[in-house]
């Protein structure tokens, strides 16, 4: 039976059982006192923040990054300042000259299926950055919302580094379901402990009906069966994806190791933003690199869900407007 009170605060005891476990099966050592549930992982990053930074205070994030996660740290009086995001992962040499010219308080990074490039972090890359986190105190905040379309043996800082320099941020958006709007924060018992008055002082509890729902999907013991078969379905929509966007003459930064986006551009400098708003008009929605940059920075990429791929009018538009363009170059 759901109960329809307020809860726990922590969430869910049975999910964060789960969670634990999950984590487990990582190579992550996580009491279950160090999980808190949220509405999300957004709330998950948001609660994690604050609990590390005050307005005025600079974080590092990735460029290119996750659009949605600039305006929501400058709505916190944060200053921003974009690592740029290699294809192994962050670059080390930017990444360690801002932290010693502007003293972070965190880094918040994708290490797994990188939004929006598809990259994931190697463990070299990762063994480097959890020295320049401890030799710096700098924080690090893994949010590993894709984690689970990656192949299991993939490396993570929760992993290499456990949860001492360390806060894992995930969720079921991607797996379950978007709606449901259940994530969490996995960090050590003490840090849990300060996102839980935070979590209280703004929302009481996360929404149990839903986490007894997900709790439910993962005591149920086919999500790991279920997650197997998504990736093999993620990989083969990109395989397809990738030979049309070859067809028309855009290529990729590099070949994801699975998940939902491609990082995509064309082989000449074309005009992105013209592309998108003409995309507009012809009823596509695309998503142009100036996006994803922290400082809306002129891009030549575009990011691309491979799952929104399968409509032959996207690239007749694509080879379209191409052939527009070089026409009246050429004129």
């Amino acid at each position: 039976m759901i109960e329809l009170g307020y809860g726990n605060p922590y969430g869910h005891e049975g999910l964060r059982d789960q969670i634990a476990l999950s984590l487990a099966r990582q190579g992550i050592a996580c009491p279950r006192s160090g999980i808190i549930l949220t509405h999300g992982a957004s709330q998950a990053l948001e609660l994690a923040i604050r609990c590390l930074a005050r307005p005025g205070d600079t974080v590092l994030v990735e460029d290119p990054g996750y659009c949605n996660l600039f305006p929501a740290l400058r709505a916190l009086g944060l200053v921003l300042y974009g690592v740029p995001r290699l294809k192994d992962g962050p670059c080390l040499e930017s990444l360690a000259r801002l932290v010693q010219e502007k003293r972070p308080k965190a880094f918040i990074i994708n290490t797994r299926l990188h939004n929006p490039t598809g990259t994931s972090c190697s463990a070299p890359v990762l063994h480097k950055l959890l020295r320049i986190a401890e030799t710096t105190n700098l924080m690090l905040i893994e949010d590993d919302i894709f984690g689970d379309l990656a192949p299991e043996t993939s490396p993570t800082l929760a992993y290499l580094g456990q949860l001492e320099q360390v806060i894992r941020i995930s969720s079921f958006s991607k797996t379950i379901s978007p709606g449901l709007r259940v994530g969490y924060v996995a960090s050590g018992p003490a840090f849990a402990r300060n996102i839980l008055k935070l979590k209280m002082a703004s929302s009481l509890t996360s929404t149990h009906m839903s986490e007894a729902i997900v709790h439910h999907i993962l005591a149920d013991g086919r999500y790991r069966l279920h997650l197997a078969r998504v990736r093999e379905k993620l990989a083969h929509q990109q395989e397809k994806a990738l030979r049309r966007f070859a067809r028309t003459g855009l290529v990729p930064f590099c070949k994801p190791e699975g998940g939902m986006f491609l990082w995509m551009r064309f082989k000449q400098e074309q005009n992105v933003l013209q592309l998108t708003r003409d995309a507009a008009q012809s009823d596509f929605l695309l998503a142009p690199g100036d996006y994803f940059s922290p400082e809306n920075a002129r891009s030549p990429w575009l990011r691309f869900n491979v799952t929104q791929c399968d409509r032959t009018e996207l690239f007749t538009f694509l080879n379209h407007w191409k052939a527009t363009q070089h026409a009246s170059t050429c004129a």
